[in-house]
């Protein structure tokens, strides 16, 4: 139970925001409406949304269970003495937030300054949400109403509903296997095998085991089984502490996972994820090693997050079973995986592995067998064309992430380098400049790593960074590289330019080599893998709203101030002189004014 509406750039309809403040008060409605929150039944009977939860399941058959329950209820409805009384808010304080006009723009002030933390200013819905319900709650249900319709159309009009809604139907279709792996056949996976238990093979083995599957982690010594089975207790532990599993299924979800460290035990696996160390020869050797064990249309999925998955499958005796399932970083937070399609791979394995990630609650992308796949290639650019602002003193650290955090990215390229790990940045490098010149590696990161700062997960990277994690000032030891600030303030417009325009112009090339078949697979990828502002529609759909012709301008000023990396992209100059766009069908509209966003 749940009014979503304002994830889709909307306010609840139909008196959404009139009917539920009365039902239930105006902090309990603001905080359902708000964050567009879903509340379990329980919950729900709880605040006052519902009045009863009836139980579905028949405990034995012919008790027709729910029948009876709502026939029970029906009739305590009509019985007057029975119907349900107003509920008050049980505080004082509570009443006077909620029912005295003072109080009303306490709650109102306190919620905008959230909002304003959470989004940024950049989703007009849930401030117009919020206005909607603090300024009807004393007016008669039908002015109010008619305000609410007001509303909701004045958002239905605005770029940042229609990119949100574009987004929920790309979403939508992703669910969709057949259409998307060419009616392909599709395999049933019931026990899933992990090589590797660190912290991304855990994390594999703890969201197979939450959908149900039962799941067998193997490393190579005792302690390190024994301490990914640990962190898989530990997330299973979170969920019951949050609610989210009951006791009982804490147990039993438990009981789907096993760990040893002998090949044998992935006998009867129907996929195997392999999740090891990023080095090719240690692949290979382990398909070599697994193939005996396995059976003939067992399915060997890589979660290498750069490695080409054709090179691996020549180690393979049946390479048609092997592919890419590309997991992100927390498994059970980030959404997106990466199916990558080998040379060999047939359309069965894809399926196949299409259908897992649908299961484990994930939205698949497939994309063709390239260096970094989509999301790691386009990143990667844009983490390094980070760094050459830096080098070039033509940004600071602290300036160039707040210029991408504005633009709406979750975080700015240094925090998110030190999220991901140095480290891990550095793997990647040396796989991406396989692809020209417009990679060659940036020098301050590998001497930040010669250091040993890391990151987050070391207590240093390009920020400092407290024993809970929190990140505070810009690491002062990195000046041996540089400065780290600017004498002049930095142009946030250039910094966006040239991070946002090469993520775009490797966007294109990734479509012109056929490593994303569609301009819709780029968008799901970025914004469910990389948490690309969603109220742009997606970094294509960026694109198209500035103008495919004047992407195209701006890049060719860069190339003649900066370089040839910033060439545009073969489709780009076509799309441009042809006057044609990514997503032909979608309304191009202004985006709202300031005023709008802080109603």
């Amino acid at each position: 139970v749940g009014l979503p509406e304002v994830k889709l750039g909307l306010i609840p309809g139909a008196g959404g925001t009139v009917r539920l403040p009365r039902l239930i008060g105006l902090q309990k409605s603001l905080g359902a409406i708000l964050p567009g929150a879903s509340y379990r039944p329980d919950k729900a009977k709880k605040l006052g949304i519902v009045d009863r939860v009836v139980e579905c399941e028949d405990r034995r058959p012919g008790e027709n269970r729910f029948v009876n329950g709502v026939r029970q209820f029906a009739g305590t409805c009509i019985d007057k003495s029975a119907r349900r009384k107003p509920r008050k808010p049980r505080r004082m304080v509570d009443r006077a937030l909620d029912n005295t006009r003072v109080g009303n723009q306490v709650v109102m002030r306190l919620a905008r300054k959230n909002l304003d933390k959470m989004t940024k200013g950049k989703y007009p819905a849930p401030y117009v949400a919020l206005r909607q319900v603090v300024t009807t709650r004393r007016m008669r249900p039908e002015d109010a109403l008619v305000r609410e319709a007001r509303a909701f159309g004045s958002l239905v009009a605005t770029p940042e509903s229609k990119n949100l809604m574009a987004l929920f139907f790309l979403s939508e279709e992703a669910k969709k296997r057949a259409e998307r792996t060419n009616r392909a056949p599709c395999r049933p996976v019931n026990f899933v095998g992990v090589v590797g238990a660190g912290v991304m093979g855990s994390g594999i083995v703890h969201i197979c085991a939450s959908k149900n599957k039962r799941v067998h982690v193997r490393d190579i010594r005792d302690e390190f089984v024994n301490k990914g089975l640990a962190h898989v207790t530990s997330l299973l532990k979170s969920q019951l502490k949050r609610k989210r599993l009951t006791p009982a299924g804490y147990k039993e979800k438990l009981a789907l996972v096993t760990g040893s460290t002998k090949a044998s035990d992935f006998a009867g696996c129907d996929v195997v994820v392999e999740a090891a160390v990023e080095r090719m020869d240690l692949k290979k050797k382990i398909i070599k090693e697994l193939e005996p064990v396995l059976s003939k249309d067992a399915i060997f999925a890589t979660n290498t997050s750069s490695l080409s998955i054709s090179e691996m499958a020549t180690a393979s005796a049946r390479p048609e079973n092997v592919a890419g399932l590309h997991f992100f970083n927390p498994v059970h937070k980030m959404p997106l995986v990466e199916i990558i399609r080998g040379d060999r791979t047939s359309d069965s394995t894809i399926a196949t592995l299409y259908q897992l990630a649908l299961d484990l609650g994930k939205v698949p992308v497939v994309c063709g067998d390239g260096p970094g796949f989509i999301v790691n290639r386009i990143l990667g650019i844009y983490m390094n064309e980070a760094g050459r602002l830096l080098m070039e003193q033509a940004g600071d650290i602290v300036s160039i992430d707040k210029a991408l955090v504005s633009f709406g990215m979750p975080m700015g390229p240094f925090r998110l380098m030190d999220e991901v790990g140095l480290d891990v940045c550095m793997h990647v490098q040396p796989v991406l400049a396989q692809l020209g010149k417009r990679f060659k590696p940036i020098d301050t990161f590998a001497g930040v790593v010669k250091m040993g700062h890391l990151g987050k997960k070391t207590g240093r990277g390009f920020y400092v960074y407290d024993k809970k994690g929190k990140h505070g000032k810009v690491n002062d030891a990195l000046q041996k590289f540089g400065p780290i600030a600017t004498n002049s303030p930095p142009r946030t417009d250039d910094i966006v330019d040239r991070c946002v325009l090469v993520m775009l112009n490797e966007a294109a090339h990734v479509l012109e080599e056929k490593i994303a078949a569609r301009a819709e697979d780029v968008d799901l990828a970025m914004v469910f893998g990389t948490g690309f502002a969603p109220f742009r529609g997606g970094l294509l759909q960026y694109a198209d709203h500035r103008g495919i012709s004047a992407c195209v301008s701006r890049l060719q000023q860069l190339q003649q101030q900066l370089g040839d990396r910033y060439a545009p992209a073969d489709l780009l100059r076509q799309m441009a002189q042809e006057g044609t766009k990514f997503f032909p069908n979608r309304p191009n509209l202004p985006y709202s004014t300031p005023s709008l966003a802080k109603l």
